[in-house]
């Protein structure tokens, strides 16, 4: 088993984890883990527990919730 952090990660929904803060982002896109709140525990290829993580925008993407 291995502990898989994902700082710095595109979010897309195939990770294995959980956006505490997706609310925070409802509609936008080029979002990137800003933390791993709590690592996704993974073996060989099977998520064994979903991980937790804090979002942000990526730097320089346009917010097209706000137009």
């Amino acid at each position: 088993m291995s502990l898989v952090h994902l700082d710095g990660r595109e979010f897309e929904p195939s990770l294995p984890a959980t956006a505490i803060n997706i609310e925070d982002f409802e509609g936008a896109e080029n979002l990137l883990v800003d933390m791993t709140v709590e690592p996704a525990v993974v073996q060989g290829m099977q998520v064994i527990l979903m991980g937790k993580v804090l979002l942000k925008r990526e730097e320089g993407a346009h917010d097209v919730s706000r137009d």
